[in-house]
């Protein structure tokens, strides 16, 4: 979830991770039951440089845009069908942010 007081001077990242937060669970689970067994592949064209307010990362894009994407493949197994994941970003984002 998306806390507004981690985002003092970084407005514009805010309103980002507000509507990632909000809409890409919706569209991950419209993609996976229009095609189960697909592969969601998340690009953040605008990530970085990083200026988070916490260790865990949750101010991130990154972190923003995995949470939710993972909250739908989970949901959408649960209902046997299968979204595949897959975060394209630098080795170290991918080792501190899992699925």
């Amino acid at each position: 979830m998306v806390h507004r007081d981690d985002y003092r001077r970084r407005e514009a990242a805010y309103v980002k991770h507000y509507v990632l937060d909000h809409y890409l669970q919706k569209l991950a689970f419209k993609i996976g039951h229009f095609q189960p067994g697909t592969t969601l592949n998340y690009i953040d064209g605008f990530s970085g440089p990083w200026q988070q307010a916490t260790e865990e990362l949750r101010d991130t894009s990154p972190h923003v845009a995995l949470t939710q994407l993972c909250k739908a493949r989970e949901e959408l197994r649960a209902r046997s069908n299968e979204l595949r994941v897959r975060e394209c970003s630098s080795r170290r984002t991918r080792r501190r942010l899992r699925c």
